[in-house]
């Protein structure tokens, strides 16, 4: 190697390069305690991000089955009571001109209704066709034939507030086989 004018080059010694690399290795020895403390924390935070966001996700999937078990109770109780009346008088329910929250089944009587531990289903109203709309009231002989009926179930409390849901069923008087409906 040939030096320039004015500088002198230096060459190494074996036993020079070795130390130099020592004193370089005793510099990296590892991570300090805060270091450590830094990624440690991190980590603790993105796992507590990551934990609540699977606690959620649990949370919501309980909820929506609730909601989804009081929709299809709902709906099973509702038709089987829209379903019932028949000419024989022989179904769940036999149309009774004037009738009251009480003259309607349980849920629990249904047959092919299944009412889980803690929920509650039950006809809460029923208003009467009027000719022009639905009343409150009825009378005998003022009865057209044609009942609206709330029915409403209950999931009870837990991880949520309890969960209501209603619905409204036309349950009408069936047609005599020789008489006009």
């Amino acid at each position: 190697m040939t030096a320039r004018r004015g500088t002198t080059v230096r060459r190494r010694t074996a036993e020079q390069r070795r130390t130099a690399e020592r004193r370089a290795g005793d510099r990296d020895r590892g991570e300090t305690l805060i270091e450590l403390l830094v990624a440690v924390t991190i980590l603790g935070i993105g796992a507590a991000a990551i934990l609540g966001g699977l606690m959620l996700a649990v949370d919501s999937s309980t909820f929506a089955r609730s909601q989804s078990g009081v929709q299809a109770l709902l709906r099973s109780y509702g038709d089987a009571l829209a379903d019932a009346g028949d000419t024989t008088g022989t179904g769940l329910y036999r149309y009774k001109a004037c009738a009251v929250a009480g003259d309607f089944p349980a849920a629990t009587a249904v047959p092919g209704v299944s009412v889980p531990s803690g929920w509650s289903a039950a006809v809460t109203a029923v208003r009467y066709w009027n000719g022009t709309g639905f009343g409150t009231g009825c009378t005998t002989g003022s009865d057209t034939g044609v009942q609206r009926v709330t029915v409403s179930v209950t999931a009870p409390a837990g991880l949520y507030p309890s969960l209501t849901r209603t619905l409204d069923v036309v349950v009408r008087r069936p047609c005599a086989a020789a008489g006009a409906c």
